[in-house]
């Protein structure tokens, strides 16, 4: 019975995985979708990302040409796979990168000043080197999109290497907040606090119903 269902559960993901026409079509409009937004977020890059769109074009008008579904199907994948690899794929994923870094670099900046956070002075040049390394990659990264490419080549480098140097400044981002968490000391939870108060006044309270009795005597 065990064996019948792990080969039922095979089939039910080859047929979910069984790519159709009718799927890469609609692969194929969301592509292209997402290249125009990349051309308005990147004008720079227009020139490289038409080159881009022309070759999966190219690919995608042989595939309407061939009678053979499957053969239909893999050349419309190949087609597809020109938005989702080298430099359209590098350039899609830096606009994530870029947001999350520049948050992250805020937030540490709010970080390092906190009541809280008690910071040696090690620790303390540690954290803001790291965070001016983070801007300065970030100021880096957008002149780098503003100046934009010639040639598909040099833009898949350009864009990989931004990629890989805002993936950097992410992990060093990080690795400062640890620095800030450890050194942070525990905010009073405000319950426990009222306990403590009230735990207090209840101990003078007996301490000083204890005097007056001593006095009495």
């Amino acid at each position: 019975m065990k064996k019948i269902s792990i080969i039922l559960l095979l089939l039910l993901a080859t047929f979910a995985c069984k790519k159709t026409v009718e799927g890469e079509t609609e692969d194929w409009q969301a592509n292209k979708t997402r290249l125009k937004k990349l051309k308005a977020s990147y004008p720079s890059f227009t020139n490289v990302l038409d080159k881009e769109l022309q070759d999966a074009e190219t690919k995608w008008k042989e595939a309407k040409n061939i009678s053979k579904e499957a053969d239909k199907i893999k050349k419309m994948a190949e087609a597809n796979y020109t938005f989702n690899q080298g430099f359209v794929y590098e350039l899609g994923s830096l606009e994530t990168k870029l947001e999350n870094l520049n948050r992250n670099s805020k937030e540490l900046s709010s970080s390092i000043t906190a009541k809280n956070v008690k910071l040696n002075k090690n620790e303390l040049k540690i954290v803001i080197d790291i965070n001016d390394e983070a801007k300065e990659t970030l100021l880096q990264v957008e002149k780098l999109l503003n100046k934009g490419a010639k040639s598909e080549n040099s833009a898949y480098q350009s864009i990989k290497d931004a990629n890989n140097n805002l993936r950097i400044a992410e992990q060093k981002i990080n690795d400062a907040m640890q620095i800030i968490k450890a050194s942070a000391t525990p905010k009073a939870n405000k319950k426990d606090s009222s306990k403590k108060q009230e735990a207090s006044k209840d101990t003078a309270v007996v301490k000083k119903k204890k005097k007056k009795e001593e006095t009495v005597k």
